[in-house]
């Protein structure tokens, strides 16, 4: 490695790696319970019980994600209050290599279909897989629109007048995205529901919730404001502790909640437990604060390059885990037949799809370098000589 990547690699924010890093494995855990039948578990067993614990804090890697890109880019242009169309075109220039590398993903996956399970694909299928944003790829539907309105969610940021305005942002944001999920997830409606809600799925609006589906726009912005009350602060063990106790007694009231809202049934998922809802919000903030808090500039170096190496490669990682988990959790549901009988494997699973689709993302990241280096290459080649 060259002096100068070297240097580069340490002037990560190591923080926001270990916090990418987290929302992966959070993704893992969730996907877990996707793929062993949990939402038709009964939780009436120990073991399911841990599961709703596991669920609730592992439904906050969405949101993770998005908060994440609110910190590392709501300071970019941070000198400009306007910017031209050279920086658009620069920032847009982007989306090639970012769509060049999903592509090479859902490859992989359509790979994985033909040889592995046999599913015969023709060219009109495979374009339908890179442009349809099936399974997890649904994320990227929503991070390429994010990503497309980062100039200009920035741009209005930048031009609010100070700290009181960003807060009233904020404030409305939450008030049009979350709040709804305060509200509007009990049926008041149904007779003796208010004390024992697992009686009926049912919900009954009492607040506005149409605009429930800007979420991302609520924890982009969160994100960026945590950068700005955050970067040149520094905790001391006592503020990290603090931050990890709140979060440990969020984690077991939401989860007890939960388990109240559902047992004995199957967990019922409504508006406070989805991606919009306010426990999401609370874990996802704690979480992130937590990690903020941790000093990680005295860790070895090689540590922190290894770390910002996994965290780049979380990308790709993420879209190749659904073939990953197909093979895995194909074998896990064919040996055992009930969630009960499956959950304790989650402490073997989990690490063993997090090994293997990083394995399988470094190889396309080498294989997406190689592509570019061509390109460039290419370009030069064709460029005329200066005289």
């Amino acid at each position: 490695m060259s002096g100068s990547k070297y240097s580069t690699q340490l002037k990560r924010d190591t923080s926001a790696d270990i916090i990418r890093i987290t929302a992966f494995i959070l993704v893992l855990i969730l996907h877990f319970l996707d793929h062993t039948d949990y939402y038709n578990a009964g939780i009436d067993n120990i073991r399911v019980y841990l599961a709703v614990f596991a669920r609730t804090i592992s439904e906050t890697s969405v949101s993770l994600f998005i908060m994440i890109t609110g910190y590392l880019s709501i300071t970019k242009w941070k000198d400009e209050a306007t910017f031209d169309t050279k920086q658009l075109k620069k920032h847009y220039r982007k989306l090639i290599n970012i769509y060049g590398v999903y592509t090479l993903c859902v490859l992989f996956k359509i790979a994985f279909y033909v040889f592995v399970q046999n599913t015969p694909y023709n060219l009109r299928e495979i374009i339908n897989e890179i442009f349809g944003f099936k399974d997890y790829t649904w994320y990227m539907s929503m991070y390429f629109g994010l990503f497309l309105m980062i100039p200009f969610l920035n741009l209005l940021w930048k031009n609010l007048p100070d700290d009181k305005s960003k807060r009233s942002l904020l404030i409305v944001l939450l008030l049009l995205t979350v709040i709804p999920s305060v509200f509007n997830s009990f049926s008041y409606l149904t007779p003796g529901a208010l004390l024992n809600p697992a009686m009926t799925n049912r919900q009954d609006n009492l607040f506005p919730d149409w605009w429930q589906m800007i979420f991302p726009l609520t924890y982009y912005f969160l994100g960026g404001y945590i950068r700005e009350k955050t970067e040149d602060r520094k905790y001391s063990a006592v503020q990290s502790m603090i931050h990890f106790s709140a979060l440990s007694v969020l984690l077991i009231f939401c989860g007890t909640y939960n388990i109240w809202r559902s047992r004995p049934y199957a967990q019922i998922i409504g508006p406070w437990a989805d991606w919009r809802g306010w426990q999401n919000l609370l874990l996802a903030t704690l979480i992130f604060l937590f990690i903020r808090s941790i000093n990680f500039n005295r860790l070895p170096d090689i540590l922190r390059i290894i770390i910002g190496k996994i965290s780049k490669l979380t990308f790709p990682a993420f879209i190749v885990s659904y073939a990953v988990d197909l093979y895995i959790y194909g074998i896990v549901n064919n040996r055992y037949e009930y969630f009960y009988e499956k959950f304790h494997l989650i402490i073997a699973c989990v690490p063993i799809v997090f090994i293997i689709s990083l394995l399988i993302a470094q190889i396309i990241d080498v294989i997406a370098s190689l592509i570019e280096l061509f390109f460039k290459r290419t370009t030069t080649k064709n460029q005329p000589e200066k005289t």
